[in-house]
């Protein structure tokens, strides 16, 4: 069984969290029509015209990463129309793992969920509830939840690796921050050009 996305700089997840972590706006062309823009200011996103499981499939060749600068009027929409971050990065990590360990996340972890997540919105499994009730009541490790929970392996892996990329759990037993990722490079004049015209072309 294979138990980690090994995929990790290929994710668009993976690209998510860099934008999260270190607090940067950036917006992900698609296409003239479809893009993502991510406030990682704000921790908020909006979405244009594209599924989380389109994102969840995306290969960097599938889009461009521009990081937006303050004057960007982007910026004001989506703070003021966008939804929380945590929604995206949880639900696309979800569909990423599809049953596997993201990583950074390891079986060994010892978890502890800090807040519930707001299951009425987020990809769910039908053991989800009982999941968190177990992690927010006491640090439990993945492989003894799933033995007091009678539950699959591949639920819990899915379940951590998406409430760990949303931010909401905290693994006890390793220093924090051990998935810190890069922030994205700005783009040059000529890159931002060539962009422009590949996408009108």
């Amino acid at each position: 069984m294979n138990t980690t996305v090994q995929t990790t700089a290929e994710s668009f997840v993976y690209q998510l969290k860099r934008a999260a972590d270190n607090h940067q706006n950036v917006r992900f062309h698609f296409s003239d029509t479809h893009h993502v823009t991510v406030l990682g200011t704000h921790g908020r996103y909006h979405c244009h015209d594209i599924s989380i499981d389109s994102l969840a499939k995306a290969r960097p060749s599938d889009y461009q990463v521009e990081v937006l600068s303050d004057s960007c009027t982007e910026i004001k929409n989506a703070a003021q129309y966008g939804r929380p971050l945590q929604e995206l990065m949880w639900r696309t990590a979800y569909s990423t793992s599809a049953g596997a360990l993201l990583p950074g996340c390891n079986r060994d972890d010892v978890i502890k969920l800090n807040e519930w997540p707001n299951l009425t919105r987020l990809s769910r499994s039908p053991n989800i509830c009982r999941i968190a009730a177990l992690f927010s009541a006491r640090p439990t490790s993945i492989e003894l939840a799933a033995r007091i929970l009678a539950v699959p392996l591949e639920e819990l892996f899915q379940f951590y690796s998406a409430a760990a990329y949303a931010g909401y759990t905290t693994a006890i037993n390793k220093p924090a921050e051990t998935l810190r990722l890069k922030p994205h490079r700005r783009q040059s004049l000529i890159k931002k050009l060539m962009v422009r015209l590949t996408q009108t072309g």
